[in-house]
Order: structure tokens, then sequence, then C-alpha cells
């Protein structure tokens, strides 16, 4: 929304001190937000009024002229200009050296220097409009430039451009979305109530027309509301002797400012009355409205339109209605869309003697839903689905029909008639002084906190107990103001946040407890990102294919269902990356979705949301061994014993599946089919049991003895795997008898170290560490030892190697 300083310094005198940009400031620290200030004069910088006293013909160019100028100087100065309605004693607007201009009013502005055209000097340049940007004010054809004769004088000459032409105005824009639950902004009148309050100066009141005069007799009109829950207010004036003309300058300059052309004096009306005070008001041609014949009455129906119903509306679109569009008919058809925009077989033209007028309160979410059916969003549908107070129609309509007779003198008012079926109600709030001074966390006195609210609009009466009743004014009922913690907002924005003081809390120190599933998730993390090269992926949790949960409202109709696996994103996550990287490592750690089996609440539960740890690699290395180190690492990392097994379900060559205590937390493996001839890694871990795996690890104290360590080198056939021969020495261990001192077993832990390719089999070499509750000697450890050998020899036919 657009803002005009001078439009705003009719309601409010603001204090010397105050710059524009001071009061964008403090408007954004403490009610709405300001995007921009931009100075209007500042496109006139080095511009001023000018008046030729002498034309002469340019002695090396026909179609030039030197004009000689006075701006305002000691001395006159001289100008080649190629204007062909230069006339001597002309009044023109002058760019001075360093001025910027849109030459021919064309392209990026360049800026003026003091040059010689065809070898005569020229000091600046008289302008055409459109160079200067001031076409709405004066016109001028091509090759001319602007004749300024008829607006300017003599007393002008020399002065700026932007103080002659009152273009000096300050425009401040506001952040639409600022605004949203603040119906009372959205105009020049609501903001200048805000900095009233905010720098402690009177409002002035608003001009209104005093009385309503006009033939009180025969009706000439009827207004029925059919439905009154979707307007609750509508008051509609006809005024005749009308004369449609031009708009005074001053009305169309501030419309201009604003973002809106003027068209005509009863049009600009209603729309300057739209940003004064934030009422949406129409206007209809009355002759162009059906007159029923058997009662010389004018019908004014609010009703909803029936099936099938068109209008066309003043943007000179057709458009097709149903049973849920209020409009505004008369006894044959509608003549405009309620509350959006009128029609245009009632629009007011050049023709038009006499008018309806039309000010109305209209159901903020009737118009919401019409203007998204329609896609037609207006300034008026901008304001009235924010939830306009009833009590402003009735303003409106009193504040345009004054102007309308300062404009109009001559126009009569003939009928005023205001149906009002529901009116708008109090709303009143109770408030204790110690519940606002704890939410602010700061003490206040009453009168200042009475002060601050009166200067708002609230009406308060003291009560024992330092407790408030206050009424909320109307133009903050309509759900703005409710509950007494938005009194508390009140009450600091206007106090100002800046000056809240700063205080120390003193409060009981509790040491940090120890989270698991931080601690785990940030080991995990570290690890795979620093330890492993990897990079953290983040995914949207959606789906394209159907799963187990679907959205009720998806994001997409592709997005219909919840992820039950982190796999299908990373893939595509792998895609993507493919185009721009030949080898790349990623990891996602992330909740999927599961279907909660659990039936003792019946059908009313959530779905499981387990986390899980998910990795793709693309390597120029064998991805399978490198995947299954990441994973084999980040166990190790977390000290966790753990074991690859085949399960039934993966591929039989590249994949494991990842077991602890014998129960599977989840897989490893290589894709089957390639993406753009690249093999890829992938793995997926249940954290949710990694995590409940990590809670039962019980740590013991460092043994005392010595450790013994030896590696046993094999050859074995290739279908032989790792995880047989770990688990086969393992069980032997625990079978094998305990000795005098010694525990029932002493092999600690066994290491992988090796495996590459022989002729026709391979060789693995690991490592066994043997550590008992004493010290151990050579003998016993190779006891063991053979048992191991003579048991891979048996069972899986291994050679020793030497």
């Amino acid at each position: 929304m657009l803002l005009s300083l001078n439009w705003l310094k009719d309601y409010i005198d603001l204090p010397k001190n105050i710059t524009p940009q001071k009061l964008a400031d403090n408007l954004t620290m403490s009610t709405v937000e300001v995007e921009s200030v931009q100075d209007q004069a500042k496109q006139f910088d080095k511009m001023v009024v000018g008046k030729i006293l002498e034309l002469k013909s340019h002695p090396n160019a026909d179609k030039l002229k030197i004009a000689i100028i006075d701006i305002g100087h000691p001395k006159p100065v001289q100008i080649v200009c190629g204007g062909i309605n230069l006339q001597e004693k002309m009044i023109v607007a002058v760019a001075l050296p360093c001025a910027k201009v849109r030459w021919h009013g064309k392209g990026e502005p360049v800026i003026l220097e003091e040059t010689k055209i065809r070898g005569e000097k020229s000091f600046g340049m008289i302008c055409a409009s459109n160079e200067i940007g001031i076409e709405s004010i004066v016109s001028c054809g091509e090759m001319e430039i602007a004749d300024l004769s008829n607006i300017l004088n003599n007393k002008n000459i020399g002065e700026p451009i932007a103080q002659a032409l009152e273009l000096n105005d300050v425009i401040i824009e506001i952040e639409n979305k600022s605004l949203t639950n603040r119906p009372d902004l959205w105009s020049h009148y609501g903001i200048a109530r805000e900095l009233s309050a905010i720098y402690n100066v009177p409002l002035k009141k608003l001009e209104l027309l005093q009385e309503i005069t006009g033939s009180l007799g025969k009706l000439r009109m009827t207004v029925s509301i059919i439905d009154k829950n979707l307007c609750s207010r509508y008051i509609g004036c006809i005024v005749k002797n009308i004369k449609i003309a031009q708009s005074p300058e001053w009305m169309q300059k501030r419309l201009e400012v604003v973002g809106l052309r003027s068209i005509n004096n009863i049009v600009d009306i209603t729309n300057y009355v739209l940003f004064d005070i934030g009422q949406p008001t129409h206007a209809f041609d009355k002759t162009l409205i059906h007159t029923d014949k058997n009662t010389d009455q004018t019908q004014i129906i609010i009703r909803t339109a029936e099936k099938g119903e068109k209008i066309q509306s003043l943007d000179k679109e057709e458009r097709e209605l149903d049973e849920g569009i209020l409009v505004i008919a008369n006894s044959e058809k509608p003549i405009a869309i309620a509350g959006i925009m009128g029609g245009s077989n009632s629009e007011v033209d050049s023709k038009t003697a006499e008018i309806i007028l039309e000010s109305a309160s209209f159901n903020a979410m009737s118009v919401r839903k019409t203007s998204q059916k329609l896609n037609l969003r207006t300034e008026a549908s901008m304001r009235f689905e924010k939830s306009l107070d009833s009590n402003l129609a009735e303003v409106a309509m009193l504040r345009m029909l004054y102007l309308v007779k300062k404009i109009i003198p001559e126009s009569e008012i003939t009928e005023y008639i205001d149906e009002y079926p529901i009116k708008q109600k109090n709303v009143e709030i109770n408030i204790n002084h110690d519940f606002i001074e704890k939410r602010i966390g700061q003490k206040f006195e009453q009168e200042e906190i009475v002060k601050i609210l009166e200067k708002l609009g609230y009406k308060i009466s003291e009560e024992n107990n330092k407790n408030y009743k206050i009424q909320v004014p109307f133009w903050r009922a309509t759900g703005d103001v409710s509950i007494p913690e938005d009194i508390v907002e009140e009450v600091a924005r206007i106090y100002g946040y800046d000056n809240l003081k700063e205080k120390v809390e003193m409060i009981e120190m509790s040491k940090p407890k120890f989270q698991l599933e931080f601690d785990l998730q940030n080991k995990i993390k570290n690890y795979l990102s620093l330890g492993c090269g990897m990079n953290e992926v983040f995914n949207y949790p959606w789906s394209d294919e159907k799963g187990s949960i679907e959205i009720a409202n998806p994001p997409a109709e592709e997005n219909r269902f919840l992820q039950t696996s982190l796999i299908p994103n990373l893939i595509k996550n792998v895609q993507d990356n493919l185009r721009y990287f030949s080898e790349f490592k990623l990891f996602e750690l992330a909740r999927v979705f599961k279907i909660n089996d659990d039936e003792s609440f019946g059908n009313d539960i959530l779905p499981e949301q387990p986390k899980m740890l998910a990795g793709a690699i693309v390597s120029k290395n064998d991805v399978f061994l490198e995947i299954k180190g990441i994973v084999e690492g980040m166990l190790d990392k977390l000290q966790i014993n753990s074991k690859f097994q085949i399960p039934k379900f993966l591929n039989q060559e590249k994949s494991l599946g990842i077991f602890i205590n014998d129960e599977q937390i989840g897989w490893l493996g290589v894709l089957k089919d390639k993406i753009k001839n690249k093999e890829v890694g992938l793995f997926e871990i249940n954290f949710n049991k990694l995590i409940k795996i990590k809670n039962n690890i019980k740590c013991q104290k460092l043994s005392q003895f010595p450790s013994i360590e030896r590696d046993i080198a094999i050859e074995v056939d290739y279908d032989v795997k790792w995880g047989d021969i770990s688990s086969a020495i393992f069980t032997l261990a625990s079978v094998i008898p305990a000795k005098a001192g010694i525990q029932n077993s002493i092999i600690k832990d066994i290491i992988f170290l090796s495996e590459y390719d022989l002729q026709n089999k391979k060789s693995l070499a690991f490592r066994v560490i043997y550590q008992a509750n004493k010290t151990l000697k050579d003998k016993e450890v190779e006891v063991i030892e053979n048992k191991i050998i003579k048991l891979l020899q048996k069972k899986f036919n291994a050679e020793l190697r030497s």
C-alpha cells in the first residue's frame, strides 16, 4: 500500500524534527513494516521554472533555435533547443547541468552536462513532459516542449519544478502482509491515527457532511437485504444535479501518488474515500438502473446470484456467477459484484446527471471466496476481506457526500436510506494491571497505561485492585483486539520496544542432561561428514509412489504419500548430482512414516515415525567395499559390535544385512541397475534401534593384564564369507573348557585385515586378540590358536599360509 506524506499531514501535525525516514522507522517498530520511502522531489533535482526572453536562429542548424532564458539567476542563460512550439515569454521546465532526464522520454535517465551544440553553448535543456515525468500535468506533442504558461506565472520563475508544480510529496510504501490483521490501517486516516499515538500529537477530525438535506417525502428508492449474514449494513443515497468533469488538481495528484489514474470527479471521489478512510464505496448512474413502472421506485436488492447469471464488470470482462456470490441488483439483474467491482451496465460516465452512492458492510469470508472464484482481486476486496466494521460505512458515506458538495456545490441530496439489520457488537476486555506488567516485564504507572490506550481510541474505566474494564474502539473490534494479551501488545508497542529496560533474571541453574539421541546423532554426522567426506542432504518427506500413509492435504497431486524409506529420495539426489559430479557421497538422517498396528486406541492413532539413517555413494573405487567400510567404521566408532550376513531378500553378490545381537537393524549393498553407467552403493539403518542398542551397552574397567595379538592368514574358496569364519571362531571360543585361573573365553576380539585374489582361491588375513584375567603365556595362546586353525581346515577347507 502506498501512502502520501502530504495526505497524512491533513490529519496530524508531525513534530518538526521527524524526517520521513525516521517516521518510517518508528512505524516499523510499533505498527507496520515500511518497505521504502521515496522523496518525489528527488527526480526533479536541478530542474527549475524558466521563462523564454528571446529566441534566435541557430547559425549552424536550421531546425535548432537559441533560447535566452530567465531561470532566476542574476544573468539569463543560453540553451539550444529543437522544440517546434517555442515562443518568447513561454514558461518552461529547465533541466540544469547535473539533472537526470530521459532523452525524448525513452531509455534510462542520463545526466546533463554543459556543452556545445553545433558550436553554440547550451546551459542545460528545455524539457518535454515525458522527459521529466510530468505527462499527467501537461501534455505536449512530438518534438514539442512542455508549455507551463497556463499553470505557472512570473512569480514561479527560478523555483524548483517540484515546488512550483507541488510535486514534493514523500511516498511511503507499506508491506501489505504486515496489515493483514489490521483492517483499520488500510487508509491514510488509519495510519494518521497510529502516528498521533506514537508521537502524542492530536488527531484532526474528518470533514464530514454534518446534515442530510433533501426530499424526504415519497421514496424513489428502496433497499432490500435478502441475506443479512452476508450484508450487515447498506447505505444508499441519491444525488442529483451532478456535473461530470475532471477532478480538482489536488485530488488528481493525490490519487496518482497512491497509484491510481484520475477518471472523473465522481469516480475519483469514491477512490479518494477508499484511500482516505479505508472503506470501499461505489457510485451508480441512477438513470441506468431499472425503475419499477408500477411503483416508480428504483429497487436496490442485495442477494446471492442465481445460477447462470452473468455480469459485465467495469473492466469489461463478462463474468459468470453462481449461487454463492453476493451481488447488488435491481429488480431485473445484477449491477455490481458485492464488495469487489461494479458492473458496466450502471457505470458513471460523462452523461451522468443523477447518481446513487453506496456504502455497505459485506461479510469478509463471502468477499474472499468470491474474489478467488472469479480470480478478481481489487482494492475494495482486499479491504472487505479483512473484516471492516459496520460503523465505518456511515463515516464513509458522510465523507463522500462532503466531497461531492465541495467539488460540485450545485449537487442536491434527494434521498438517504440506511438499512442496518445486524448491529456491530461492542467488545469489552477486563484486564489486571499486574497482568500487563508481568507480560511486558516492566513496571508501569496506571496513568501511563491509561494514557497509551486512550490515545489509541480505547475507553477505560478503572476498578478496584488495579483492574481495567476496556472498551475496544469500533475500528479494532472485528477480531483484531479480543483478548487481554492484545491489550498487552498495544501498551508495549506504543511505549516502544526499544524503551523496555534490560533486566537480568535470577534463575536456578541445573546441570545439562545427557541426551543419548542427540549425542549419537552428532557423533554419526561428524563421522560421516568429517571422517568419510559425505555431504548431508535434507529431502522433503513426500513420495510419489503409493505408500501406506496418504496425506489429507498434499502439497501437490504427485506428492500424496509420505515416504516409508529414505532410499527413493536419495536415488533422486544421486541422479541430480550425476549431472555435475562423477564422484560424491551423500547421507540423510530423517523420519519415515509407517502404519501403526497398535489397535488399543481405535482408528485415531498417528503413524509410526522412526528415524532412519541412509547413505549413497558414487565412486571410482569398489562401491560395495567402500560403503561396507563406512558402515563398519561408524559402528566401530560407536563401540557397537556388529556382523554382516546376506539376508534372503537382498542380492547375494553385493549386499549385506547389518546385524547387532542377532537383530537386523539395516542393510547395505549396491543398486541392481546402474545410473548413467555408475554403480551406486546404498545403506539404510534404523536409527531408533541403534539408540536402543547403544543405550544397553555397559562399560567395564580396562583389564590390568596385557593382551596378545596373533595374525592368521589362510587360503579359502571364493564362496567362503568372512562373517561365517568370524562367527565360527567365536562359537569355538565359547565351548572351549576353561582352565584353572582362566575365564571360559580368552578370545577378546577378531579383526579383519585384508582379502585379495589368488589363482582359483582367495587369501584372508585376520588378527585374533587374546586376553584373560591373568598374564597369558605363549603356550596357552598356542593351544587355542591350533584349535582355531583345525576348525578352519575342517569346516572351510582352509589352508594355512606361511
